[in-house]
């Protein structure tokens, strides 16, 4: 895991500054309070395939994604494994360990790299991450607990609509959310998912078995609403999905 020196982490914070979502951690976080942050922790470049997080590990470090994205997992009863999240550059991973014990009680998933190119994130431990906001940045705070609400609100709809019985609807409602987090717009009006994501993941992100995850992809290629041939899914009608997905948001 390399590490970014100098004038080289500067141009890099800049250029990913520039694709953060003005919702984000980062993006809504001071500048000054960012350097300070740089100051205490440590910025590790991490490959695809490279644990950022382990499931069960007792630490309490804080990343703040800096660029590309990254797999949230978590183990199933069954040995495998459960994707319960894709996180992107601006956003924040282990962020529990800065509010509550969770160093004490182990960490409640994994996180992995995944992007075409590697994660560069900054780790601060909990204590001086926490302490940092409070003294130098009151706003940042609040948006801490804003990030939590929003992935607390995100995985009480994914329940919900894991709920649903169409499973065709429960992969549009996932697909295009993952197309609003990770997308990119492409040729037609469509939108590449720009995390590698398989078949089998997509199917534990709406909790449902291979074979069936494969028959819905399936039905969905031929209504020509998504391809998930690749490595890289691609709505390939966004208002089409969004319609089978009685939703009325747009990517």
């Amino acid at each position: 895991m390399a590490q970014p020196g100098g004038s080289a982490l500067d141009v890099l914070l800049e250029k990913a500054a520039s694709t953060w979502a003005p919702t984000s951690f980062l993006a809504r976080l001071q500048r000054t309070t960012l350097e300070r942050l740089l100051e205490l922790g440590s910025v590790r470049t991490y490959s695809a395939g490279e644990r950022i997080i382990t499931e069960g590990h007792e630490d309490s470090t804080v990343f703040m994604l800096l660029t590309s994205f990254a797999k949230v997992t978590g183990r199933r009863a069954d040995g495998g494994e459960a994707l319960l999240a894709i996180r992107v550059g601006g956003d924040l991973v282990g962020e529990f360990a800065a509010i509550d014990e969770g160093a004490r009680q182990g960490r409640m998933a994994t996180v992995t790299a995944c992007g075409r190119e590697p994660v560069v994130a900054l780790g601060v431990e909990a204590e001086p991450f926490h302490e940092t906001l409070a003294a130098h940045d009151l706003p940042a705070q609040r948006h801490l607990m804003a990030v939590v609400v929003e992935k607390t609100r995100a995985a009480s709809r994914r329940r919900v609509d894991n709920a649903t019985p169409n499973t065709k609807v429960r992969f549009a409602r996932a697909l295009l959310e993952l197309g609003r987090t990770c997308g990119e717009g492409g040729f037609g009006g469509s939108v590449r998912i720009r995390a590698p994501l398989t078949q089998l993941e997509l199917g534990t992100l709406v909790g449902v078995s291979k074979a069936t995850a494969e028959r819905a992809l399936k039905e969905l290629r031929e209504a020509r609403l998504v391809d998930t041939s690749e490595k890289y899914p691609v709505i390939r009608d966004v208002a089409a999905l969004a319609k089978l997905a009685r939703v009325d948001a747009i990517i």
